[in-house]
């Protein structure tokens, strides 16, 4: 099988979670992000990417793995007629991923016993991503801010600033 030519990256891993990213549907190339940093990363022995839909049966349906192209195309054949999760459902499963309360972590110190993006201010471009014990000071893309209560990059507009702090 024949791949088409130059890659365009577009993606913006400043706004992902780390981890490994679909560039095209069973295509052997894929991006891995990390720190919010892009790396481009591919298949071995003619096998595709094939990404993980977040739900699974296995730990290697939650992350994303190579496999050969014909069992990337039942994958995604499968995954197209799954029956879609009940908005009540992904309603809950938001709001316990929504933090009540926004949490604010100004100094590397503060990452002790935490994982994952943080705001160090409300609704401001740095963060702080708290990673095995230590902080990294991070940014923000141009015209996103760090909210607090969701803990990742989102638009100016859509950050809530006035919520409560611990």
């Amino acid at each position: 099988m024949r791949y088409p030519g130059p890659i365009n990256l577009t993606m913006d891993c400043n706004i992902k979670k780390d981890g490994d990213y679909d560039h095209e549907k069973c295509h052997p190339n894929y991006v891995r992000c990390k720190f919010g940093r892009r790396e481009l990363r591919a298949c071995d022995g003619g096998e595709v990417f094939k990404s993980s839909s977040g739900f699974g049966r296995n730990a290697a349906d939650l992350f994303g793995y190579c496999v050969e192209m014909e069992e990337c195309q039942k994958l995604w054949n499968e995954e197209a007629t799954m029956t879609p999760i009940p908005d009540e459902l992904k309603k809950q499963v938001l709001s316990l991923m929504l933090d009540k309360k926004g949490t604010l972590l100004p100094k590397v110190e503060d990452c002790k016993d935490r994982n994952g993006p943080y705001a160090m201010k409300p609704c401001q471009a740095w963060y702080m991503y708290c990673y095995e014990r230590k902080g990294y000071k991070m940014r923000c893309s141009r015209g996103f801010a760090m909210s607090p209560r969701y803990r990742k990059c989102v638009g100016k507009e859509f950050c809530d600033a006035s919520l409560k702090y611990d």
